[in-house]
């Protein structure tokens, strides 16, 4: 890193977002910038959002135990917003908490309008071309017609496209009372900086007294394991 040191060796360093990392085998502390790959594993990488003293196999994971998380920005597309993603303590696959799209208030996302919005977690820098696996527990009560009431996730590069990965289609809109699992998988994800992006759309104002959609346990990996690993 940039530094300069004085007549009396005293040295200051210009600061850096990344890691500080110790090789357990030299015993020496080392600094690696955000997105830098492990020299024997291109699946682990400096990530300081979730360990700035080890190697990463994690680009987000959230629980909601301490509400929105890591998924703070929301985005309402139809005013005044009567339903919307929250943090809900109403139901959750383990823990306490979820996220929920619907009125927290009556547990619906019946209002007199058509409902919309997105929720989008913190960007992260990742390594170019990795394989990454999304997996999130998902709950869920809708109309149950295809093309409506749809829930769809995606992943937003830094350019702020959106590119879809999975909807509720894929399960007729229902999860039939309980939380099940939703795995997807994307190869050679060819971008440096990556989001994931939930986003609810009725499409009518029409049949929508239903709870709504709870999201829990949300972990975007690279699926590597390591001993200097966060998640091995």
């Amino acid at each position: 890193n940039n530094g300069f040191c004085n007549s009396e060796d005293l040295c200051q360093f210009e600061s850096v977002e990344g890691c500080l990392i110790i090789d357990e085998e030299e015993e020496y502390m080392t600094c690696f910038e955000t997105a830098e790959t492990h020299v024997d594993s291109e699946c682990l990488f400096c990530n300081p959002i979730f360990a700035t003293g080890s190697w990463s196999g994690t680009v987000i994971r959230e629980s909601f135990e301490k509400g929105l998380g890591w998924f703070y920005t929301v985005i309402d597309f139809i005013n005044p917003p009567t339903a919307s993603w929250t943090s809900s303590s109403e139901r959750a696959s383990s823990g306490e908490g979820s996220m929920y799209f619907g009125d927290p208030y009556h547990l619906t996302y019946q209002t007199p309008y058509q409902v919309k919005a997105e929720v989008i977690s913190v960007p992260v820098q990742i390594p170019q071309g990795l394989d990454l696996k999304l997996s999130f527990q998902l709950w869920m009560e809708t109309e149950e017609l295809l093309g409506y009431d749809l829930l769809t996730v995606a992943i937003v590069l830094a350019s702020g496209q959106h590119v879809d990965l999975w909807n509720s289609d894929e399960i007729g809109g229902t999860t039939d009372g309980m939380f099940i699992p939703i795995n997807v998988a994307l190869e050679h994800v060819d971008a440096q900086e990556v989001a994931i992006a939930f986003h609810f759309d009725s499409f009518d104002k029409l049949d929508n007294d239903y709870e709504g959609v709870y999201v829990d346990e949300i972990a975007l990996t690279t699926g590597c394991c390591s001993t200097q690993g966060d998640d091995g």
